[in-house]
């Protein structure tokens, strides 16, 4: 599968990945009270972050990513931390994503006080042994898949990890 007009930016990364930088407005999300009583979403906040292939048999593969519950990153060793790290500012935890690549993705949301939107980032951790080392972060909201953005149209297979692997944090 070609991977041309999903992304800009191919480059590996230092485990080994073939990672594209994406593009969306999720940043921070206003909502437009309409007349008629509806509220329409309006995306600002431009993010740029990286979606994690692989190449085999002659075909790019996605790392697909699951969510987790917080329980389950919790049980892992470094979590405690590294959100008591994360939740700043106001920004709460949103979810948790686990990645085929063994990537963990922290989704952040801070609700606007007038409640009218939000602001969102991500802290990207690799998951080691005894630890959790954050490798990136920056604004917007990570999605299980690249699909996920509107690539629909586009087919790559995606894997996806069966579950996050116990690294005991007692």
């Amino acid at each position: 599968m070609n991977l041309s007009g999903w992304g800009m930016g191919f480059h590996l990364d230092d485990m080994g990945n073939v990672c594209l930088r994406t593009s969306a407005y999720d940043g921070s999300v206003s909502y437009l009270e309409m007349e008629n009583g509806r509220r329409d979403l309006i995306g600002s906040g431009h993010s740029y972050k990286p979606y994690y292939f692989f190449f085999e048999n002659g075909d790019f593969a996605e790392y697909g990513a699951i969510q987790v519950t917080m329980d389950e990153f919790l049980a892992c060793q470094g979590a405690e931390e590294v959100l008591g790290n994360a939740e700043t500012d106001g920004f709460k935890a949103a979810g948790i994503l686990y990645r085929g690549n063994g990537l963990i993705h922290l989704n952040l949301r801070r609700d606007h006080e007038d409640e009218r939107g939000y602001d969102s980032r991500y802290q990207t951790f690799r998951m080691c042994p005894g630890a959790m080392t954050l490798i990136d972060s920056d604004m917007g909201t990570y999605s299980e898949s690249l699909t996920d953005y509107g690539q629909e149209e586009k087919t790559v297979p995606v894997l996806y990890p069966s579950g996050l692997p116990i690294h005991d944090a007692n």
